[in-house]
């Protein structure tokens, strides 16, 4: 095959033409060769001349059938017989042909070349052009040729066959135009045409030529096919390449990687079809150069799995909001799987917490070819509600008409529930800042008040309206402590003694004390947890956190009820407590404390923990019980979740963090006994003047020899002054020049053996970074009373 090669079609119509005159002639030779039986021949006044045998009939039907036209000549050449084409090509009726001398109806110009056609007729088929008069006076180019039918009984007779040269002038003409149209076709095609044969390209058009890297279709002639297909496919191709050699018929579409002839890979499509060139078996091959659109594929193939993995929620719609494509994200957040949301319009989520007025306004942003950004109340598959951040896109096409809308979404509920618990949080602190900055001076002046007040009472006599008075104060004093230490406990920065303890033994033993808080009419169960850890913390914290809840719950159930208290052992990994905010991994004790009550609202559940936030009635509570749980179960490093619904009742769940490599130790319960003194040398310093008195006539009181100073600079002049022992040093631990540690270190280096007890009014969180907190250190908090003074002095001298 060449540029210039004819339409295949019009080729095998030609060759057609060829084929029937070829099959047609060779019949006549076989007749003249004797091979059929007879003939019936019609002379020229309508005689019929018999040759008796099957030939007869043989001839009759193949001369009929034949598209060509065909006669009988006589020697003299007149038409003896003739089958309807003839009589067709020459447009007149077959009687009218038959008898007739075959010279009348041709062109005068053409009798020579009819006679030579005839003398050449006895020893060869010969073929001329002529020129044949039609019954309407037209001239019909054929093509004539002639055969001797020999007979051993009969003149010899002509056989001829006419070929009409208008139908193969017409083709031919036709041919041409095609095999222009073909070449041009070629030239100009966009994509590779190439034809292998053999293994090795034959033909390949100028855009194969360009594909394939070569300025000339000619450099690529001859070469092997297999050069320019990359090794990763070259089996698949060799097998391609088998299936059409042997002809197996129809396309072979495939897409291939191919190698230019520097090398560089580029990605195809083949359609290829076997066919003959030359008579040799070859296939034709269009060749698509797909690389660019390979590669936009792997693009957005790219981009479908970033959309497909990405955490935030991926939505498209077409221009009326009809969801056409959701993405994981989707289904995770709003539990409709891709098949539910997919042909529904995102109103489905609607929650109702955001009016018409708003979406009519974003509807009007995003259709005027605007991006809409914010927040969104979103309600899911199970009817709970969520929040998400929102990016709503229109996409235009070239022209500017906007044929979808793309929505980015984020939940941020759990963000926005930890924004809440943290702007709570920082109000709780803020609150706890407040108790702790006062605490010093508060309690400096009720440590004033009850410790005068028992001195007062020391004094006075019981019968006296004067000591009941002082009763009294001393009353108001401690409750005022009391209050004092439920704010520090909620501020998490009131001073504990933590003790390794079973959790279990802990709640039974205070069931008594929970039974008398909640009274009679409500009823009091257990559901101990089995083989649990031990829990790290103070018991008396522990004891607060009973009461408070239990006596929440009294309040919750006004009247007859249930009080259930359980404990149990929990682990919680990073997976869990990243989609529930307020949770921290690890091993935790569970103490839970459920009632039968009225419950709460979401309302109410935000404001709970709140100091002196109270739903009793003024003068029934302070507001300061969940408050202090909240405070100490923070201080322990551990969290509480609350749960309520109205007419439900509540369960708060405390989870306390296992305590590791200790033993429960006991509690020891000893009975009070009286305040113990003695005769040693106490040295007091204290920069608040009424603390240092007070501290003075307590421990005079008791017998002991008192030292004071209002600074640490008078400590240590007193130190030197004193010329005997001094056997304890009680000082406070924040103090202008020097803090506490600083002057027990710079004392106990002058006097070894010296002991000390710090004491302060501050907050632990404030006196620990000072080291005094430290094991073994001993401390006494403000306020106390003149007994825990005289056991702690005692504690620390006969220790």
């Amino acid at each position: 095959m060449t540029s210039g090669s004819p339409d295949p079609v019009l080729l095998a119509e030609l060759e057609d033409l060829r084929t029937r005159l070829a099959e047609a002639e060779e019949t006549l030779r076989a007749i003249r060769g004797g091979e059929v039986d007879a003939l019936v021949l019609a002379g020229d006044q309508g005689e019929k001349v018999h040759l008796l045998g099957e030939g007869d009939r043989i001839y009759r039907q193949f001369i009929e059938t034949l598209s060509e036209g065909t006669a009988t000549l006589s020697a003299d050449g007149d038409i003896l017989s003739c089958n309807a084409a003839l009589a067709k090509t020459l447009r007149r009726p077959l009687a009218q042909v038959l008898g007739t001398a075959m010279r009348d109806h041709l062109s005068p110009e053409d009798n020579e070349a009819f006679r030579a056609v005839l003398a050449q007729a006895g020893t060869e088929s010969h073929r001329r052009k002529i020129r044949l008069k039609t019954g309407d006076g037209l001239l019909v180019p054929v093509y004539m040729s002639a055969t001797l039918l020999k007979s051993a009984e009969a003149e010899p007779v002509f056989c001829l066959v006419l070929t009409d040269l208008e139908e193969v002038i017409s083709a031919e003409a036709t041919l041409r135009e095609s095999e222009q149209r073909y070449r041009e076709l070629l030239e100009l095609a966009p994509v590779g045409i190439a034809v292998y044969s053999e293994g090795k390209i034959v033909f390949i058009n100028p855009a194969g030529a360009r594909l394939l890297g070569s300025s000339s279709e000619g450099l690529l002639a001859g070469k092997p096919i297999t050069e320019f297909i990359h090794p990763d496919g070259l089996e698949a191709a060799q097998s391609r390449m088998r299936r059409m050699m042997a002809g197996e018929p129809g396309l072979y579409p495939a897409e291939d990687v191919f190698l230019k002839l520097d090398g560089t890979p580029i990605n195809v499509e083949l359609i290829s079809a076997s066919l003959l060139y030359k008579g040799k078996p070859a296939a034709q091959v269009i060749i698509t150069d797909i690389t660019k659109r390979k590669q936009g594929e792997a693009e957005r193939e790219r981009l479908m799995g970033a959309i497909e993995q990405a955490g935030e929620i991926v939505i498209i719609t077409d221009p009326g909001g009809v969801i056409q494509y959701v993405n994981p994200a989707f289904e995770n957040v709003t539990g409709y799987t891709r098949e539910e949301a997919v042909g529904r319009n995102p109103r489905m989520l609607k929650s109702g917490e955001q009016d018409q007025a708003f979406y009519q306004e974003l509807w009007q942003i995003i259709s005027s070819g605007r991006t809409w950004r914010g927040t969104l109340v979103n309600k899911r598959k199970d009817g709970k509600n969520y929040t998400e951040d929102a990016t709503i896109t229109p996409v235009c096409d070239a022209g500017g008409r906007i044929v979808s809308y793309v929505a980015v979404k984020r939940d941020i509920s759990a963000q926005r529930l930890m924004e809440d618990r943290l702007r709570q949080a920082q109000k709780m602190e803020t609150v706890g800042q407040l108790a702790g900055g006062v605490a010093h001076d508060f309690n400096n002046m009720l440590q004033v008040i009850i410790t005068y007040v028992e001195m007062s009472l020391a004094k006075a006599d019981p019968g006296q309206p004067l000591h009941k008075y002082l009763m009294e104060i001393r009353r108001a004093a401690q409750r005022s402590a009391e209050i004092t230490g439920q704010l520090l406990a909620f501020a998490r920065k009131q001073n504990v003694s933590p003790k390794i303890l079973d959790l279990n033994d802990s709640v039974a033993s205070a069931q008594k004390m929970i039974q008398r808080l909640i009274g009679e009419d409500i009823d009091l169960a257990s559901t101990p947890g089995h083989n649990l850890w031990k829990v790290k913390i103070d018991p008396a914290q522990l004891d607060q956190i009973l009461a408070n809840l239990a006596v929440n719950a009294r309040d919750a159930i006004g009247g007859v009820g249930k009080l259930t208290i359980g404990t149990e052992k929990v682990t919680f990994d990073k997976e869990y407590c990243a989609t529930n905010p307020g949770f921290l991994p690890g091993e935790y004790l569970l103490l839970a404390v459920s009632d039968d009550g009225g419950g709460m609202d979401k309302e109410t559940l935000s404001h709970i923990f709140e100091p002196f936030f109270t739903t009793k009635m003024p003068g029934k509570g302070t507001g300061l019980g969940l408050a202090t749980v909240y405070g100490i179960v923070k201080q322990n490093n551990g969290f509480i979740n609350v749960y309520s619904e109205p007419g439900e009742g509540t369960t708060f769940k405390v989870y306390l963090p296992r305590a590791e490599g200790a033993a429960a130790a006991e509690r020891v319960e000893v009975e009070e006994a009286a305040p113990r003194g003695g005769m040693e040398t106490v040295l007091v310093v204290e920069d608040e003047a009424a603390i240092l008195e007070l501290a003075r006539e307590s421990l005079e009181q008791l017998g002991y020899t008192v030292l004071v100073a209002k600074s640490p600079e008078e400590a240590m002049r007193r130190s030197e002054e004193q010329a005997g022992p001094i056997q304890l040093l009680i000082t406070d631990v924040v103090m202008p020049q020097m803090n506490g540690r600083q002057l027990a270190e710079r004392m106990g280096a002058a006097r070894p053996g010296l002991k000390c007890l710090y004491m302060s009014g501050y907050t632990a969180d404030i006196i620990a970074h000072r080291g005094v907190l430290e094991e073994g250190v001993r401390f006494i908090a403000k306020p106390f009373s003149l007994r825990v003074l005289a056991e702690k002095v005692r504690e620390v001298l006969d220790g």
